[in-house]
C-alpha cells in the first residue's frame, strides 16, 4: 500500500513539472510575438508611400500622417480630368433609359383596364 501512494505522489510532481516547463517554454516562444501584439494593438503603426493605380491627382483635403479617418472611411480622393468618360455616359444613359421604362410599366400597372 505504501509503494503505490508514493508512485502516485511522484506522478502528480512529474506532472506539475512538465506543465511548468511547458509553460514556461510557450512564454519563452510567445513572449516577442505577445509584446508585437500588444504594441500595435492600439494603432496600427505601418506607413508605407505607394504610387496610385490609378492615374490621376489627389483631391482637396487628403489625410496626413497622425490624422484620423473618418466615419465615411475616405482617406483620399483621386481625379483623372484625362480619363474617358465614355463609358460612364453611357452607363448613365442607360440609368435613365431603364428609369423611364419603370415609370412606363408602373404606370401600365396602375391604369384602370378597359
Amino acid at each position: 500500500m505504501a509503494e503505490s501512494r508514493g508512485f502516485h505522489i511522484g506522478r502528480r510532481f512529474w506532472t506539475l513539472v512538465g506543465l511548468a516547463v511547458l509553460l514556461g517554454y510557450t512564454a519563452w516562444i510567445g513572449a516577442p510575438y505577445f509584446r508585437l501584439v500588444v504594441r500595435d494593438a492600439a494603432v496600427t503603426t505601418w506607413i508605407n508611400a505607394t504610387a496610385s493605380p490609378i492615374d490621376g491627382f489627389v483631391g482637396d483635403k487628403p489625410l496626413h500622417v497622425g490624422d484620423s479617418v473618418g466615419k465615411g472611411g475616405l482617406i483620399a480622393t483621386i481625379d483623372n480630368r484625362l480619363a474617358d468618360k465614355t463609358p460612364v455616359v453611357k452607363a448613365e444613359a442607360e440609368v435613365d433609359k431603364a428609369k423611364q421604362r419603370l415609370r412606363g410599366l408602373q404606370e401600365l400597372m396602375t391604369s384602370p383596364r378597359s
